[in-house]
């Protein structure tokens, strides 16, 4: 995100769909990121093993999230531009199922998903959803993008997020959703004297608040807002997960905004200039 160089910090589990394994974890101390090193050919195996391609899962995380994906509409209707022409464009890359394409299908705008799972695709198309495989394959101007939990994928984001911003109408809307356990991971390494970073989950890029805001920045975009994920909309499969959200949310709150240890963050950002 800098150009700082990044420095060895340890290792972190890693999953495909032949088994589970090591990965090194590299951090950037200056803008607090932290990157998994994996290659292409791993990148995809695990996003075909992932739970959440696996449509037996379907039904569970749509009940855990459609509150969640609507609140996240809420959150695009109340920042487009007054004079957005009817039926907006959005784009929501890695639809996944695509529950959030329905949300906002039902909202009256037009909902384009991209997804590189080919299953996922025909699954999507058999529910009469528009999505493609490509930001490339996308024909129309989109007046709102959303990258929710799959921005940390990817391995050359700033490329991604400047194609994306050639494709935005002016005045557009980018959302994006990002994981925020970089404070978690060093805590436990710290606490377990021990170089496994396995909290930061499975993403190829571990943002920080920090760390995201460079990347936009140097994509072309100015962040108009960052709010804490704390849970809002979703429903908690396990009592854990729950507890780390709501005391996240007391911690903010008691630090008047200024300590902010959400499991994850909200950014809405512009084309800047």
């Amino acid at each position: 995100m800098c150009g700082v160089a990044i420095r060895p910090a340890g290792w972190a589990k890693y999953y495909s769909r032949e088994g589970t394994y090591r990965t090194p974890v590299h951090q950037c101390p200056t803008c607090d990121v932290y990157v998994r090193d994996v290659n292409s050919k791993q990148l995809v195996d695990h996003l075909h093993a992932a739970g959440y391609v696996n449509l037996g899962n379907e039904e569970n995380l749509l009940n855990q999230r459609k509150n969640f994906f609507e609140y996240l509409m809420s959150l695009v209707k109340s920042n487009l531009p007054n004079d957005v022409q009817p039926h907006p464009v959005l784009a929501d890359f890695g639809c996944s199922y695509g529950h959030l394409l329905c949300t906002a299908r039902d909202q009256g705008y037009t909902a384009i998903g991209v997804e590189i799972n080919e299953e996922l695709v025909q699954y999507c198309h058999d529910r009469g959803l528009d999505v493609v495989m490509s930001l490339e394959d996308l024909s129309k101007p989109v007046d709102v993008f959303m990258f929710i939990d799959s921005l940390y994928y990817l391995q050359s984001p700033k490329e991604i997020l400047s194609l994306v911003k050639s494709k935005l109408r002016t005045g557009g809307l980018l959302v994006l959703r990002v994981t925020n356990v970089n404070f978690y991971a060093r805590l436990q390494t710290f606490l377990q004297n021990h170089s496994d970073f396995s909290t930061l989950g499975d993403s190829t890029v571990s943002y920080s608040p920090r760390g995201i805001s460079q990347l936009l920045q140097r994509a072309g975009f100015s962040v108009i807002k960052t709010l804490p994920d704390w849970g809002k909309g979703k429903q908690f499969d396990n009592f854990k997960k729950m507890l780390v959200y709501k005391s996240s949310y007391i911690t903010y709150a008691l630090s008047m905004g200024a300590l902010n240890i959400s499991p994850g963050v909200i950014i809405l950002a512009r084309q800047s200039g």
